[in-house]
């Protein structure tokens, strides 16, 4: 039984490098533009477990988001009483809206997936902990 010799090319960039066997120096393989165009492409469409964990974070990101209107209406409660400006007020629902917009892309697109965390749970803390502006 022999083995079967296996493909050992290398993508870098625009090149292909073929690992040989033999000692001499090889140059590297041009990819098209139809090829490296073809390397940048997206990655094939999630499968069904990953989409469902997709769903399942854009409902807790929607649960975020609920507890960011929680906060905003004592932050209206305290503009009412006259304790903070409507500087303050506005600032904090742009900023609030920002941050869950942008989480949402981020899980929309599926750029999360890249991420060591891809519910960003830790990154969501943190901002949340960010001052608000103004």
């Amino acid at each position: 039984m022999t083995a079967k010799p296996r493909d050992t090319s290398i993508s870098r960039g625009f090149f292909i490098v073929k690992a040989s066997n033999s000692k001499r120096p090889f140059p590297p393989q041009k990819l098209t533009a139809y090829e490296s165009y073809k390397h940048q492409q997206s990655p094939p469409p999630p499968t069904k477990a990953c989409q469902r964990e997709q769903k399942l974070r854009t409902r807790r990101l929607g649960m975020s988001f609920g507890s960011y209107m929680v906060t905003f209406s004592i932050v209206v409660y305290c503009w009412a009483q006259g304790l903070i400006s409507l500087g303050v007020t506005v600032g904090f629902l742009v900023f609030a809206s920002l941050i869950n917009a942008t989480f949402w892309w981020l899980i929309h697109t599926g750029r999360n997936l890249k991420f060591h965390d891809p519910s960003m749970t830790s990154a969501q803390m943190i901002v949340f902990l960010l001052p608000l502006p103004g």
